[in-house]
């Protein structure tokens, strides 16, 4: 009988030392990897940021995910964030004024999110972002895209959406554009009238592979 106390006292002694040195570890310092000015938090089934991360983090990868809806304190606490990877976190909503204290965020990757809303002032607060990815993200136009904090955008990443025409193109700040990337989306036809919006933008470079083109309309000036 004693015997078997003190077996049982063992045990329990056991599993007590290995709950204590593993339940009690803080979630984000065991799980997500510090890297280069930041971390990476990606894969790990998080609904909130972990409040572990510290405020002056510059670089945050959050891919694969759930934060269903963006709100205007959900990177509150993180002000010196300037890269942000949402990769296919299921955002279907962003409100206003979701970056409003990442005043110095230049990279917004947001790849994969089946978005069917972004608030008019979804991007104001950063001063200057310069790379924007909403590739598979299910926009429809380029209408739906609020513009007006976006004038220092080089990189505007559209491939794999659903995006029919190049109408709403005209509302883009794009003299500073660069890249704009529509590769794999639904555009069938393409007129002068819609490239007139870059006709004074230099060195930029437009992809459209994978577009099951039907008509492009041939530019008069070179006929």
């Amino acid at each position: 009988m004693e015997k078997h106390f003190v077996f049982y006292v063992l045990c329990y002694t056991i599993l007590f030392h290995f709950l204590s040195h593993n339940v009690a570890t803080p979630w984000a310092r065991r799980q997500c990897q510090q890297i280069a000015d930041g971390y990476d938090c990606s894969d790990m089934e998080l609904q909130v940021i972990p409040d572990e991360i510290p405020s002056f983090v510059k670089k945050l990868k959050f891919s694969f995910n759930y934060l269903p809806a963006l709100y205007n304190f959900t990177f509150q606490r993180l002000r010196s964030l300037n890269y942000l990877d949402l990769t296919r976190c299921g955002i279907t909503f962003m409100y206003e004024d979701v970056f409003k204290y990442q005043s110095g965020l230049v990279v917004l990757i947001l790849i994969g999110n089946p978005l069917v809303f972004i608030a008019e002032r979804a991007f104001y607060g950063p001063l200057a972002l310069k790379y924007l990815s909403l590739a598979q993200s299910k926009i429809q136009s380029l209408s739906d895209i609020p513009t007006d904090n976006l004038a220092y955008l080089e990189v505007l990443d559209l491939g794999g959406s659903e995006i029919h025409s190049l109408d709403g193109l005209s509302s883009f700040h794009c003299q500073n554009l660069r890249s704009l990337q529509l590769d794999m989306n639904s555009i069938d036809r393409i007129s002068v009238e819609d490239l007139v919006p870059l006709q004074n933008v230099h060195g930029i470079s437009i992809s459209f592979k994978g577009n099951d083109f039907v008509y492009i309309e041939p530019d008069p000036k070179r006929q």
